[in-house]
């Protein structure tokens, strides 16, 4: 799959006495959904993979001695494509407008990418608004609906990024 992704998830016991953990099979996925603060991409991304404490109401307790779990999430991309998903909305659908700054090259474990394309949402809310892509082919482009102009990366990085692409380049 071009934008395929593995999941990995560790599962730890918080209680300093007990051993269990649990590495489950990686999941498959095709993008990577972080939620939109003020913050650079590859922050959002270091920080979706932060460790969380799972809360017991949603059962998530050691099996062993029945205290918290601790959770953490590594992404593995295994396709030659990278999907982000900038969560722009809130439980309201309001549009959350935080700027996000995306480089055109960075790292995810292992693997280089390049910037791709960026789809932008014009709007405020969920029920209303416009989408325009911006993409990289031989040279930058703006693509709102029939009319394709270029652009430049200083007014693509301007823009608030709703789903970014990437394309593998460390091959």
């Amino acid at each position: 799959d071009v934008c395929a992704l593995n999941f990995h998830t560790h599962l730890t016991c918080t209680s300093p006495k007990c051993t269990w953990h649990s590495d489950p099979s990686p999941e498959p996925g095709l993008d990577i959904s972080v939620a939109v603060r003020r913050a650079e991409l590859q922050t959002l991304l270091t920080d979706f993979q932060m460790p969380e404490f799972l809360a017991a109401h949603d059962d998530y307790i050691c099996g062993e001695c029945g205290d918290l779990v601790q959770k953490t999430v590594a992404v593995q991309p295994v396709g030659q494509a990278l999907l982000i998903h900038l969560k722009r909305f809130d439980r309201r659908g309001h549009k959350v407008v935080d700027d996000v700054t995306f480089p055109r090259e960075f790292t995810v474990g292992t693997a280089r990418y390049a910037f791709a394309a960026v789809v932008e949402h014009q709007g405020r809310t969920q029920r209303e608004g416009h989408y325009v892509a911006h993409v990289q082919s031989r040279e930058l482009l703006c693509c709102n609906d029939a009319q394709v102009t270029e652009t430049t990366w200083v007014d693509i990085a301007s823009r608030q990024a709703y789903v970014l692409a990437y394309v593998r380049v460390d091959h």
